[in-house]
């Protein structure tokens, strides 16, 4: 948390119209959070507060002249897309230059991956990014690594993810169905998006802190998961919950655990019968991944940019319309803000993590 006297010297600052001197990202980020809050309290319209944002970032010189380019790593109308041109609607205001939305689908990233990490380190090239290519620097044996070849920006989106059961599932809570994991070994069958992502890797995680022998299904499609849970050919589902916010309204599905450190008043409040739905840390755990999206840059960016860059974005993060696209999607749940040290850390720990986990799957040696 803040403390009063950051927040009261940037409210400061906005009233003599200039950041601080070397101002670093926590002051600009008070700064924009102190002008956001005028907003929301109707002190400004919009147009104000994207005027005052554009006087609280400090920018580099006179950057940018020109277009921006966003390398998106798949094709349009994803969920990566859709990220991209939220994220960067507000910050083309801000900054007063439009951005280019350059989709390169393929190679689960790499195709992108090797155009980005190729342009000119002048921070016109940014690059979308979410927790499979991060995945992919553990694994090895790709082409390029995001997190070696690319200068963290920011993460914006954090995970929302939960394991379900059955609205009538015997299994009230996670210790419940933890409990009977334990005393039937196999019987408890997991739902999934597939192999090698990150709920392959957490339910077997799980396992082996654990100790159990919980196992794991992938299916391709989304439908297909959710039937496999309504039709009892699993226990568990491993799911989004942006995606099954019908299911969760009709009690037909129930979340038991939380794929985040902690819970969230906001989903307890929307699950029917009350209660609390526990996180990681609640159950002792830590997951070695969830999945977030962030922005990335070109290795050899002027350090001013890149905070620029991370300023902007922030600042779009915090707007109506971006704030109303992830509540839309349920993405509001958590909070997913990492800046630039500390989603550059982030991804370095959960590749450090993962090793152990892939090596027990037999993805690595």
């Amino acid at each position: 948390m803040r403390t009063p006297l950051v927040i009261a010297s940037a409210v400061l600052a906005l009233q003599i119209g200039a950041a601080p001197a070397q101002a670093n990202q926590e002051q600009i980020v008070a700064e924009i959070d102190a002008i956001v809050a005028k907003l929301d309290g109707g002190e400004i319209d919009e147009n104000q507060a994207i005027e005052a944002l554009r006087e609280a970032i400090p920018r580099p010189g006179n950057f940018p002249t020109r277009v921006v380019e966003y390398v998106v790593p798949s094709g349009a109308g994803g969920g990566s897309d859709t990220y991209a041109r939220m994220i960067g609607h507000d910050a083309a205001r801000i900054m007063g230059r439009s951005i280019a939305y350059n989709n390169m689908g393929g190679g689960g990233g790499q195709i992108a991956l090797a155009y980005a990490v190729n342009q000119e380190p002048d921070g016109y090239t940014v690059y979308g990014t979410w927790a499979a290519q991060i995945i992919q620097c553990a694994v090895g044996g790709y082409q390029h690594c995001v997190a070696t070849e690319m200068v963290p920006v920011i993460q914006n989106q954090g995970a929302t993810e939960a394991f379900f059961v059955r609205g009538d599932s015997p299994f009230e809570t996670w210790d419940d169905l933890i409990g009977y994991a334990r005393e039937n070994p196999g019987r408890i069958r997991v739902a999934g998006a597939g192999a090698m992502g990150d709920d392959e890797l957490n339910v077997a995680y799980i396992n082996n802190e654990l100790d159990l022998r919980i196992a794991y299904f992938p299916f391709d499609e989304p439908g297909q998961r959710f039937g496999a849970l309504l039709g009892g050919h699993v226990e568990v589902l491993y799911g989004t919950i942006g995606t099954v916010l019908d299911l969760i309204r009709d009690e037909q599905i129930r979340p038991v655990l939380l794929v985040t450190n902690e819970g969230s008043p906001e989903i307890d409040a929307f699950v029917p019968g009350g209660g609390t739905v526990p996180g990681a840390h609640d159950v002792g755990l830590e997951f070695p991944i969830t999945r977030f999206r962030g922005i990335w840059t070109v290795p050899g960016t002027d350090p001013e940019i890149v905070d620029y860059l991370h300023n902007v974005l922030y600042a779009s993060s915090q707007l109506p319309r971006y704030r109303n696209y992830e509540r839309e999607a349920m993405m509001h749940l958590t909070r997913g803000y990492r800046n630039t040290e500390e989603f550059g850390a982030y991804s370095n720990r959960v590749i450090e993590n993962l090793r152990p986990v892939l090596k027990e799957l037999g993805y690595i040696e």
